[in-house]
């Protein structure tokens, strides 16, 4: 990660505050970034996914402050919970994309040191958004694991 982004992200400068510092620039560098970020939707999901993104992200700031406390640069855990799952007294369930950023090999390893029922279900054709990207799969996914 380049040492200038960095130096924002510990200063809490998100991307939300961005959109926010840009002024009139900011629905179009939203627009930018969704109509890229999910070009596989159809244009009234599209135009739906931006208008949802513009209003949450030049809003006053609040949750995403909390980023830079909780993430280092990269989006790694400052204090990561890796050992905490272990004292997790319920069945749990881990869902990535199968392309997602985030490793699901992590939660595989998590696994192997819980007590408890652990599923880690990959969604083809995933990102991180994958609820997006394949609702389909992400909802049977989510409705066999609530039966």
């Amino acid at each position: 990660m380049p040492s200038w982004a960095t130096y924002l992200w510990d200063r809490n400068v998100t991307p939300m505050s961005i959109v926010r510092m840009v002024g009139p620039f900011g629905p179009g560098l939203v627009h930018t970034y969704t109509s890229r970020r999910f070009a596989h939707l159809d244009e009234a999901e599209q135009h739906d996914l931006y208008d949802y993104t513009y209003q949450i992200s030049s809003s006053t700031g609040s949750g995403e402050f909390a980023l830079a406390a909780i993430l280092a640069p990269g989006a790694y855990a400052r204090k990561p919970l890796f050992r905490k799952l272990a004292d997790l007294k319920m069945p749990t369930v881990f869902i990535y994309g199968e392309q997602d950023w985030m490793d699901y090999k992590a939660a595989e390893k998590a696994k192997e040191f819980m007590k408890v029922p652990v599923k880690v279900i990959r969604v083809p054709e995933g990102g991180h958004h994958m609820y997006l990207e394949n609702p389909t799969v992400f909802n049977e996914a989510v409705r066999a694991e609530m039966k």
